[in-house]
């Protein structure tokens, strides 16, 4: 009587670890599930949104300066800047020979 206590006694052990070991089991794959999918909508939420207006100033800023003439200030040379078109046109030339 003792020993069958005892194997049944073993035996509930046994299942409530195996359901525990299966209860952690599923919440770790929801777990995983829920972050994954909020992590992708957060990452959709920022693509979507328009751009910021420091962000377009920025860029209009970089535009002109690829795009345009202008004086650079050195305090040892005079340079100037070109546009970037041209500036591509003028190294092609130069070593195309």
């Amino acid at each position: 009587m003792a020993n069958n206590r005892h194997a049944t006694s073993i035996r509930w052990i046994a299942s409530i670890a195996v359901i525990t070991v299966i209860v952690i089991a599923v919440l770790i794959v929801v777990l995983y599930d829920y972050f994954t999918y909020e992590k992708e909508r957060q990452v959709l939420e920022q693509s979507l949104k328009p751009p910021s207006g420091n962000l377009d100033s920025l860029l209009a800023y970089e535009d002109d300066m690829l795009n345009s003439y202008g004086l650079v200030i050195d305090s040892t040379t005079t340079s100037y800047r070109i546009p970037i078109d041209s500036a591509m046109k003028i190294i092609a030339e130069t070593f195309s020979d």
